[in-house]
């Protein structure tokens, strides 16, 4: 199969709204009408297998490049989302080359469906916002439950059993002493985290505070006032918490 031929199977379909550009032996780029939210042409390529004449559509790694600049792919939670998308359309992922196998007689339905695809592993940065709230919260309860089961972690905890408003979201022993944890993401966790570290301070309840922050500096200059006065210790981002934790827990903290 050649230029030629792609073009005859193609034209039927596409109405001759496409070109095709040879990149180099057995390899083409398809430029046909359907676009990117940002108008530029997808990156659709043809992968010609000799050895038995199917075919490979693929993007050669520029759905992923392009996402990049707005939205990394950096935990597991994220991958396993992408490599969902994927699998789920009938595609495949190497090193970052989204491709899915087709044959001369499904070329222009591979083509479309390759197409979305990539739209949709695009969409994933549009839930960026509630994708990162997901993420953070997900990330300190994975990495509580892997690393820190030697203080024996107790989820969503209720000091004062009267009000279910009061929560902690972890409750960590040291030393037969309580680690209230608090996840904090935004101004509202902070707000509603000092509330509950005061109340149970005059509730005379025993325990020393942890504020695990998403970003300490996304937060108003108001509230970082608040729960610094409030929290025993803060950890201004989940990195430094997966840091430095165990070592708090077993020299510093009580």
């Amino acid at each position: 199969m050649d230029k030629q031929e792609i073009g005859k199977i193609l034209s039927h379909s596409l109405n001759d709204r496409f070109y095709i550009e040879e990149k180099r032996n057995n390899l083409y780029q398809l430029f046909v009408p359907i676009f990117h939210d940002d108008g530029d042409m997808l990156d659709i390529y043809i992968d010609l297998n000799t050895d038995d004449g199917s075919l490979t559509i693929c993007d050669y790694g520029k759905t992923l490049m392009r996402l990049s600049y707005t939205f990394d792919i950096n935990t597991p939670r994220q991958e396993k989302i992408l490599n969902s998308i994927i699998r789920d359309n009938g595609g495949f992922i190497d090193d970052g080359n989204i491709s899915i196998k087709s044959s001369p007689n499904l070329l222009f339905e591979n083509v479309m469906q390759l197409s979305q695809i990539i739209s949709q592993v695009e969409a994933m940065k549009y839930t960026k916002r509630h994708s990162s709230r997901n993420l953070f919260y997900e990330d300190i309860d994975n990495y509580i439950g892997t690393n820190l089961q030697n203080f024996n972690p107790q989820k969503n905890i209720l000091p004062i059993p009267s009000r279910d408003d009061l929560t902690v979201d972890y409750k960590l022993v040291v030393k037969d002493k309580p680690i209230f944890l608090f996840g904090i993401l935004g101004n509202d966790k902070a707000l509603s985290s000092v509330i509950s570290i005061l109340s149970f301070q005059q509730k005379k309840i025993p325990f020393t505070s942890i504020a695990v922050h998403s970003n300490y500096n996304a937060l108003s200059q108001s509230t970082q006032k608040k729960i610094m006065n409030a929290a025993d210790k803060q950890f201004f981002d989940f990195d430094s918490f997966c840091d430095t934790a165990i070592n708090y827990l077993e020299h510093t903290a009580v």
